[in-house]
């Protein structure tokens, strides 16, 4: 089942806003479990990961690197990839 809800019908769509940041703030603020990390949303581990290989790239195992190495070296291209373990 999905739904949609136009928020303007219940209170101005500012105010909802500002209530669902002191939400957040109130369950992100709660005392984590033993060995947690973190308190996390639907969605937000994988948010984090994909802003994290935006900005640092995908990691790739010695096995992929050597794969990739090898076929670079068969078509003559230089291969210039090298990334610490």
């Amino acid at each position: 089942l999905y739904q949609a809800l136009d928020i303007n019908h219940f209170l101005p769509l500012a105010d909802f806003k500002e209530r669902m940041e002191e939400m957040i703030a109130q369950i992100k603020g709660s005392t984590l479990a033993p060995g947690s990390t973190g308190i996390f949303f639907p969605g937000e581990i994988e948010y984090n990961l994909k802003q994290d290989r935006r900005a640092n790239g995908l990691p790739l195992d010695s096995f992929v690197r050597g794969e990739i190495r090898k076929e670079a070296e068969a078509q003559g291209l230089g291969y210039e990839i090298e990334l610490a373990e």
